[in-house]
């Protein structure tokens, strides 16, 4: 690999941003007349409960994924009934076979309240509306800022690990995220190790320069040559952004239409012990579906939804005025209000767009974080008085504590905070508590809290991990035995350790719910047919699986190292003879196979797939399929391959193993060879795969503009290690240097 010359400008591809903006003409309205019959009204998918957070570092991990959320559908338009229809009339109050034009929930939930529906006659002009302009409008500084994150990696000095951002995020915060874009501590250097693999980055005299070219670009393909990072954002921004999600709940996805209520009274919100706000339109919305014109608009309501991005800033003056203008620019307007003192600026809902219930806006504190989300968080966030708030949690602190070390990003969730809130409408609407019981068994099953986070370390990425754990987790730490027994070829492997213990654990659980209890016989009823739970899942010990890969073709297969041999012999016997007394009549075809001492049967599958659909699930069904299975006291194994079988069997007899590849072992070593879970997946040849199937018309520019930026990327592993009362986990990426 060569590295670009330093004394030119850093030409890394930029697809998406080079591409010329496309104007989109509006879909022709189309037309929707009133059946003869009654049918059953549109469905509708309601908006996001709020606007998309802020994204992290490139190279940060991925944000845990949020409470479920609906995309906007486009504006619906229609032609009105003629004038000897049948009425229209409100839902709720029609008779049984009326039809009501007001677009349903799905699954029968009430439509989401604070929204207005636009709707046009057949012969108007359809009109050019952003659904969430407004509120893309709020959080652009944050999405235009990170559009330039790269840049401030090394563009910015080294700081101490404190996070200022941290002391502003709401105490009731259940989601948490922040990216180190200043890099403290040691972070600076050790990134610039790790980056030096790949092109552009090896002179790092040029650094500096080759980074801020690129990111002027980024930003000014953003927004179309308007602003770059340089001179726009730099000049106030000091390099730490983050995302805080406050509880959720699916209250208002559960809640009928007929019974929808008003906007909930304050004293029974968030900010309900705040002082009140002053000033700004404080206007109420109707508490009624109403048509006028052509807009539908529903009322405020518990949504319940709660997102705040948070931004460090360096000169308060510059990152108001840039907000403001870039504001202006798209034609958003706000209405001050003060808030505990602080001035909030609060978007002003226009009615020619879905408008939410929640009023977003954003501020200023105390000259050193910009916020901008709904303004219960906005509130709560000034309410911390930049001390406390989530950092002064003890979960929080305890989940930082055992991430130990500076780091890129960071991850924080409560994971039991975040599912008690959002099942708390199923339970509501559970009149039997049989799924009440049962979220409660899952929920149990849930660590308390799980945080994780991103360095550079040794050349490599690493993300550690760290969860309370949950009663039933295996806490004996050692040696994966199934690398011993994965072929030499793996390319990917997942090891479980205590899978059939854990297991047990998990049916006692749901066996000591009263409510339960019934399912878990009915469970072992059937179970009982090859000899009861133990012998069916008590006898599992580690398991998992293996992906090989030989040229161009990947196969791979189960593994299980069984706890009694005996048990797992006994039962596969037994579905043997299940599987030759129904063979003759279904025409599947049993035979044995005798490798090195190992018996291995092949169960022929093909006859299944006469009379059905060749390509069953969008993909073909082998005209040879087979399962192959093979039980021996160090190892129970199941595939469609018999190559794979008889690896698996080499291995197991001392042959060459994934264990004894070098590569794997020495990422082992760093990472750590005790735990009770490991992950290994081998990058390179996992991208050599993909290369493959490339098509021929894209392969010059995958090889000009992609491929450079993957080839340093070698393999990857993940250890998970019980540790006093914690799983600790530890991933590495590792960097061809």
């Amino acid at each position: 690999m060569t590295d670009q010359d330093p004394n030119q400008p850093f030409e890394a591809p930029l697809p998406a941003a080079d591409l010329p903006a496309q104007p989109v003409a509006p879909a022709a309205a189309p037309a929707w007349t009133q059946p003869a019959q009654p049918t059953s009204p549109p469905t509708y998918a309601p908006p996001p409960a709020a606007p998309p957070a802020p994204p992290t570092a490139p190279d940060a991990p991925p944000a845990p994924p949020a409470a479920a959320s609906y995309a906007p559908p486009p504006a619906s338009t229609y032609a009105p009934p003629a004038p000897d229809a049948a009425p229209w009339v409100a839902a709720g109050a029609a008779p049984a076979n009326a039809w009501n034009p007001l677009p349903a929930a799905p699954y029968g939930g009430a439509v989401p309240p604070g929204l207005d529906i636009p709707m046009a006659p057949v012969a108007s002009k359809p009109k050019r509306r952003n659904p969430v302009r407004w509120v893309a409008a709020v959080l652009v500084v944050a999405l235009v800022v990170v559009a330039g994150l790269g840049a401030t990696l090394l563009l910015t000095a080294s700081t101490s690990g404190t996070s200022a951002v941290l002391a502003y995020v709401p105490a009731d915060t259940t989601t948490y995220a922040e990216a180190r874009l200043d890099l403290p501590g040691s972070q600076r250097a050790e990134l610039a190790k790790s980056l030096a693999a790949f092109p552009g980055f090896a002179d790092q005299a040029s650094l500096n320069t080759k980074l801020g070219e690129l990111m002027d670009r980024v930003v000014k393909a953003a927004t179309n040559d308007k602003h770059d990072y340089q001179t726009d954002i730099a000049p106030w921004f000091s390099g730490q952004i983050a995302v805080a999600q406050g509880p959720q709940s699916l209250g208002s996805l559960m809640t009928p239409l007929a019974s929808a209520a008003p906007s909930p009274s304050p004293a029974a919100g968030p900010t309900a012990s705040l002082p009140p706000c002053t000033g700004g339109d404080t206007a109420t919305p109707s508490p009624t579906p109403s048509l006028s014109g052509d807009t539908y608009s529903y009322p405020a309501g518990p949504v319940n939804a709660r997102y705040l991005g948070l931004a460090s800033i360096s000169d308060p003056k510059k990152a108001e005025a840039w907000v403001g203008s870039v504001l202006t620019e798209m034609g958003v307007k706000t209405a001050d209000r003060t808030c505990d003192g602080v001035v909030v600026h609060v978007v002003q809902q226009s009615a020619d767009t879905y408008v939410l219930s929640l009023e977003m806006g954003w501020a200023i504190l105390d000259g050193k974080v910009l916020v901008a989300g709904d303004l219960d968080s906005i509130r709560l966030a000034i309410a911390t008085k930049g001390a406390g708030g989530l950092g002064s949690t003890p979960n929080f602190q305890k989940a930082v504590a055992a991430l130990k070390g500076d780091h890129i990003g960071l991850v924080y969730e409560a994971l039991k905070a975040t599912y008690e809130a959002q099942l708390g409408a199923i339970k509501a609407n559970d009149t039997e508590g049989t799924a009440t019981a049962a979220l409660n068994v899952l929920t149990s099953l849930m660590p308390e809290y799980i945080a994780f986070d991103l360095k550079a370390a040794g050349g490599n990425f690493v993300s550690t991990t760290v969860e309370a754990a949950p009663d039933f987790t295996p806490t004996t730490n050692r040696t994966s035995d199934l690398a011993a027994l994965a072929p030499p070829t793996t390319i990917a492997m997942f090891d479980s350790h205590d899978v059939g213990k854990v297991l047990t654990a998990v049916r006692a659980k749901f066996a000591a719910e009263p409510k339960l209890a019934q399912y878990v016989k009915q469970l072992d009823s059937a179970l009982g047919l090859a000899g009861g739970w133990d012998s069916t899942i008590g006898w599992i010990g580690d398991a998992g699986f293996a992906v090989t890969r030989d040229g161009n073709k990947v196969s791979g297969g189960i593994l299980v190292r069984p706890e009694d041999a005996s048990a797992a012999t006994h039962l596969f016997t037994q579905i043997r003879s299940l599987a030759d007394l129904s063979g003759a009549s279904s025409g599947i075809k049993i035979t044995d196979e005798t490798y090195k001492g190992v018996t291995i049967t092949s169960v022929d599958l093909s006859s299944l797939s006469s009379g059905m659909d060749p390509t069953f699930g969008g993909m073909s069904i082998p005209a040879d399929l087979k399962l192959v299975y093979a039980v021996t006291d160090k190892v129970v194994l199941m595939s469609l391959d018999t190559g794979f079988a008889k690896a698996v069997i080499d291995a197991s007899q001392g042959g060459d193993s994934l264990a004894k590849n070098a590569r794997y072992s020495a990422l082992l070593a760093q990472a750590g060879d005790k735990g009770t879970s490991f992950v290994w997946v081998d990058v390179a040849a996992a991208r050599e795969l993909i290369e493959a199937q490339l098509p021929a018309d894209s392969r010059a520019k995958y090889d000009s503009d992609i491929r450079p930026y993957l080839l340093p990327l070698d393999a990857m592993i993940s250890t998970g290690v019980y540790d006093n009362g914690l799983n600790r986990g530890t991933l590495i990426l590792s960097i061809k240097h």
